[in-house]
């Protein structure tokens, strides 16, 4: 016998908000309890998408997909976000094999405060590489501010640098 998770994925429409990181947070949570078990949220502009983990086995792939959408649709509903804001555009049972790979594919997000914490920068000098050629561009823009694909500041950390006084960026610096 197989055993499913959820597979979950709605998209905002234009005219709703974006919500800020701990709105997100709290919505995977909710989604969390609902099922009573796991639920891994990635974001990627206005698309969210869940690989849920039900905490009791499930061999019944339909009642897998009706349990995660119910759990998502009350977490969206507790959230203030009525059915005609966004729209359901996946909805599957997967094997726990196709969850994890689900799960490595989707790059973690880090806010300014987490890309200072793994640069090891100052806020200031973060807000002026920022502003540079040479410093990845954000995947989107939140209510909370920018966010960047971990692995894309990581990439970043990884290039070499030279010894000594960092050198200044002409970008960051002209105003």
């Amino acid at each position: 016998m197989t055993e499913f998770h959820g597979s979950i994925a709605i998209e905002l429409h234009d005219d709703q908000e974006p919500m800020s990181v701990g709105r997100l947070r709290e919505l995977s949570d909710a989604v969390a309890k609902g099922v009573a078990g796991s639920a891994t949220l990635a974001v990627d502009d206005r698309r969210l998408d869940w690989s849920i983990q039900p905490s009791r086995d499930t061999y019944d792939a339909t009642a897998v997909v009706a349990t995660c959408v119910e759990a998502v649709a009350g977490a969206l509903r507790d959230e203030g976000l009525e059915p005609e804001t966004y729209e359901v555009v996946k909805a599957a049972a997967i094997t726990p094999s196709e969850a994890r790979r689900e799960a490595r594919s989707v790059s973690p997000v880090v806010g300014a405060a987490e890309v200072t914490e793994l640069l090891g920068l100052s806020r200031s000098r973060f807000y002026e590489l920022q502003k540079s050629d040479v410093f990845p561009d954000p995947l989107t823009e939140l209510r909370a501010g920018p966010v960047w694909r971990r692995e894309d500041i990581l990439e970043f950390k990884g290039r070499e640098r030279r010894a000594g006084r960092p050198r200044r960026y002409p970008e960051a610096t002209a105003g």
